[in-house]
């Protein structure tokens, strides 16, 4: 722990090459997909016959349907806040405060906090890297006083493999899309999946045995089964792929609280699930898979959850997001910025769309606002 924060651990296991350039798989009996013996820390994940506790001490860091917009935003330029609010959803965030303010000029907020999605933000697809760029903003921003979270998709598990790249003590994760959320001084609020519909999809699973899903429990994810599409999909990721285990999503959630589903799924098969469970919603970030989360849940709620710890208002903090799961949290923060290399639907929603992940797309959106 450095400064409070989220860090890696020391004494944190190595991983080989050949594991940082694909993807190492697993199961809960300590073999590879072949049925080959192998070492436990061959893998960064964690197995199944650990209890949460040896998991934590492990770790190497424990810290829907797009809305149509008729503007168009170009790299580098900004939506005036007053038509993005008046573009917004009139629905609410269950348990979010919406003050309707309406900013004329983002740089005389007194802003925060600053809330980043990993993988395309902090991470490129192109190198698995976080830019040098990138590192320098995190670190100013900290030393300005400013409060800074990871907000993603991942799991508090899959963390490590891109947080011990970034020298920065973080001040909270909001994590598998806002459903836990939870720092290194003892904060933690939490929304599980209901089992009724972790069984409803279990069974659709069931009736469509070619897919595969994940499942995200706090501190173990596992997959049904490991197929050809979910092997690329991983290996698109490069070194920053958390380990894939193999685990019965049958005997599991009974005992241990599910906090996502990610199945590998087209859109027509996501609205199929979704519209048989009672409070699920989807939520994407990369086309092969949809996260499956509380209809009541995603990133913003996660956001809100650490404003209201901290007594910051929404107008106070920063997003940055590039992918379909970020599109809400951008719409809720006082300052919401697309990466240049997000798609179009997520630029839409942004007030700022930046550079890419690998031409200081952070740096400059936090100097363009003179938060730097």
């Amino acid at each position: 722990m450095t400064n409070g924060g989220i860090t890696a651990q020391q004494g944190t296991p190595s991983y080989d090459d050949d594991a940082r350039s694909g993807i190492a798989y697993g199961n809960a009996d300590g073999g590879d997909l072949a049925g080959n013996e192998v070492a436990a820390d061959t893998y960064n994940g964690i197995e199944s016959s650990q209890t949460a506790a040896q998991v934590r001490a492990a770790s190497p860091r424990i810290a829907g349907v797009p809305r149509r917009r008729t503007a168009r935003v170009a790299r580098g330029a900004s939506l005036p806040r007053g038509q993005r609010d008046a573009e917004r959803p009139n629905t609410e965030y269950t348990g979010i405060a919406r003050s309707g303010a309406v900013r004329t000029d983002a740089r005389r907020v007194d802003t925060k906090a600053a809330f980043f999605d990993i993988d395309g933000t902090l991470t490129s697809f192109s190198t698995h890297v976080v830019p040098d760029s990138t590192l320098r903003a995190l670190q100013c921003l900290k030393d300005e006083g400013m409060k800074v979270f990871i907000c993603t998709g991942r799991s508090p598990s899959q963390l490590g493999v891109v947080l011990d790249t970034i020298p920065v003590a973080f001040d909270g994760v909001v994590a598998m899309n806002g459903q836990y959320c939870f720092d290194n001084q003892g904060f933690l609020e939490t929304e599980a999946l209901h089992s009724h519909d972790i069984a409803v999809v279990t069974a659709w699973l069931d009736d469509h045995p070619d897919v595969v899903a994940s499942f995200c429990e706090c501190d173990y994810v596992y997959f049904n089964q490991i197929t050809d599409t979910m092997r690329e999909t991983w290996k698109g990721l490069g070194k920053t792929a958390p380990a894939a285990f193999v685990d019965d999503p049958h005997t599991r959630p009974p005992e241990h609280p599910t906090f996502q589903i990610s199945p590998f799924i087209d859109k027509a098969q996501e609205i199929e699930i979704t519209g048989l469970c009672e409070n699920v919603k989807g939520v994407r970030w990369h086309p092969d898979f949809t996260d499956l989360i509380p209809a009541d849940g995603g990133k913003p709620v996660g956001i809100q959850r650490f404003l209201r710890h901290y007594g910051y208002t929404r107008e106070q903090c920063i997003a940055f997001g590039d992918g379909g799961n970020d599109m809400t949290m951008l719409q809720f923060a006082g300052i919401g910025v697309a990466m240049g290399n997000a798609s179009d639907f997520v630029k839409t929603v942004a007030d700022y769309v930046t550079d890419d992940v690998d031409h200081d797309g952070i740096m400059n959106a936090l100097r363009h606002f003179a938060i730097l």
